[in-house]
């Protein structure tokens, strides 16, 4: 009898032992459990792109409980930028360029990936590069046009960026500035009521023209310099009178003799 009950002890750890092993084998009935990774913080305040402003201001936060955040600054190592949700880092004194700040959120032992935001840096303004007359000189037409390079992308030109330098004509007037990124044309009409003279066309600073980063043309840190204007050669021609030779403009105006047919 008791030689039954040993084997029947004996088989019952046997069937443990399989059923332990089969558990091992295959996974059956097994859990494994991971804490959840920390999100990656948001940043919900950071400089435009482009600007001119040499300092950046960043605020961020996160989903998920922090104990701080740790910040890098174009490729610096990472380091304390804040223990509150949100929060906030200023960088003073940027050199113009391209930068990047990347920010990470900290729990106990659990480091989120980073979240990044990268910028540019402009503080140069723009400026003019050329004004040329479009067509032949001298012209009976009945309006002339300039094409106007700058040497960047702008913006806000109009027609109250300009001026006609007139002798001769009696009302000539500016009637269209057309044009995008860093070339623009002005139109003007030449007033066919008198035979003969001649039309300029300058362009001044009065602070509208800016680069996508703020800089206003021909200034420095956003303080306007003086208007861009030149003068040039002129001279009053009779009907049929040859066309004078003009003295060479400088970048910033063109000048074109207008006569009337014989």
């Amino acid at each position: 009898m008791r030689r039954f009950k040993t084997a029947a002890r004996t088989t019952k750890a046997f069937v443990v032992l399989l059923a332990v092993l089969a558990l091992g084998l295959f996974g059956v009935g097994m859990f494994a459990f991971a804490a959840p990774s920390l999100p990656a913080p948001t940043i919900s305040a950071h400089p435009a792109n482009p600007t001119n402003v040499t300092t950046a201001t960043f605020t961020y936060t996160d989903s998920s409980s922090i104990s701080s955040f740790q910040c890098s600054i174009d490729g610096s190592g990472f380091s304390l930028c804040g223990t509150t949700r949100p929060s906030t880092k200023s960088y003073p004194g940027l050199a113009p360029g391209a930068h990047q700040l990347q920010v990470k959120a900290v729990s106990g032992s659990q480091t989120s990936s980073p979240t990044s935001y990268s910028w540019t840096i402009d503080t140069t303004a723009p400026s003019v590069v050329s004004i040329n007359r479009v067509g032949a000189t001298p012209t009976n037409a009945s309006s002339v046009s300039w094409t106007v390079t700058l040497n960047e992308s702008v913006q806000g030109v109009d027609a109250s960026d300009f001026y006609l330098v007139n002798s001769g004509l009696t009302s000539p007037s500016i009637t269209a500035v057309g044009g995008t990124g860093s070339t623009y044309t002005v139109t003007a009409n030449t007033d066919g009521t008198v035979p003969s003279g001649s039309l300029g066309l300058n362009l001044q600073n009065n602070g509208s023209i800016h680069d996508p980063a703020g800089n206003v043309l021909g200034s420095s840190n956003g303080r306007t310099r003086n208007p861009v204007s030149s003068s040039s050669a002129r001279a009053r021609m009779g009907p049929g009178s040859p066309a004078p030779a003009l003295s060479r403009t400088p970048p910033t105006a063109a000048t074109t003799a207008c006569t009337s047919s014989p």
